[in-house]
């Protein structure tokens, strides 16, 4: 059975069954979407190789999250995402880990105090170049084991760093299957195209507002061109 496998924070997450529409477009028997809210780019690249690691995937799609978001083991043994918990603001929002009854080890006094230093110390362009080195690691672990992917900038197109060399600059840009990161995003792509937005993100910049499921059919045409010409 052929597999397509999504991975990505609340915008892929967002995307919904939507992902499925483009999986049987692309021929795949059955699309998996890891995508969670509040996902980190640390996380999305873990728990895909672990699932890869169990189950046949024949291709990935990644939609890459804020470079700022980190993650730590704070919480109890979670399938798939074993004891990692993502977080991108200076404390953690314990009321979503309730409602997803995420158990955490720990002090919650504790936890907020970690984070909010961890975050103070981490928000600096050289954490940037951090995660294109690990993107082009997560790329070539992929080519090594002849798994076909797409990955893009879902919401975020801060990924210049002046401590990231322009040959690496130049090796991501070169890379078919990595849709420029520096200038494309889904979200941008989503509002040009006119994409009806969740209504409670109306105060928020076009980039980083939630579009509606239904609305990402226009997203799911120019991946299939884009996949189908250039990563199949």
């Amino acid at each position: 059975m052929s597999r397509m496998l999504v991975n990505g924070c609340s915008y892929a997450h967002r995307w919904g069954y939507a992902t499925k529409d483009l999986g049987d477009r692309l021929g795949y028997d059955e699309t998996v979407n890891l995508a969670i809210p509040a996902s980190s780019n640390e996380r999305i690249f873990r728990t895909t190789v672990n699932y890869i690691l169990e189950n046949p995937v024949d291709l990935v799609v990644v939609g890459l999250t804020f470079w700022q978001r980190s993650e730590s083991p704070f919480a109890r043994n979670i399938p798939i995402e074993g004891p990692w918990i993502s977080y991108g603001n200076h404390t953690l929002n314990f009321e979503y880990l309730e409602r997803m009854g995420i158990m955490l080890d720990g002090s919650r006094a504790d936890m907020e105090q970690y984070v909010k230093h961890k975050l103070v110390m981490e928000w600096r362009p050289d954490y940037i170049d951090k995660m294109l080195t690990d993107l082009l690691c997560f790329t070539g672990w992929l080519k090594s084991r002849g798994i076909k992917y797409c990955v893009f900038g879902s919401c975020d197109m801060q990924y210049n760093c002046f401590t990231t060399t322009p040959a690496k600059k130049e090796a991501l840009l070169a890379d078919p299957c990595i849709i420029d990161i520096f200038n494309w995003s889904s979200n941008k792509f989503l509002h040009e195209n006119g994409a009806e937005f969740e209504i409670e993100d109306r105060i928020l910049d076009p980039l980083i507002r939630h579009y509606e499921e239904s609305a990402h059919g226009v997203l799911n045409d120019y991946l299939y061109e884009y996949i189908t010409k250039n990563c199949l």
